[in-house]
């Protein structure tokens, strides 16, 4: 139990390559995934509006 726990805590998700699950997805949305999913929180977006603006940077550039 103490092995999975701490593996949850410090092991990079396994398996989970945004881009094997949706081919379409765009690189900088796989990107923007996986530093949100980021075990060090000084790697992850530090608030929601943090992750909006780059959600809508993605998507401008989606529409070009």
């Amino acid at each position: 139990l103490y092995n999975t726990m701490r593996s949850h805590v410090s092991d990079p998700p396994q398996n989970l390559i945004p881009c094997t699950l949706f081919p379409d997805l765009p690189l900088e949305m796989e990107e923007h995934i996986l530093m949100c999913l980021s075990k060090n929180p000084e790697d992850r977006p530090e608030s929601m509006d943090q992750v909006r603006k780059m959600l809508e940077k993605i998507n401008q550039g989606l529409l070009k």
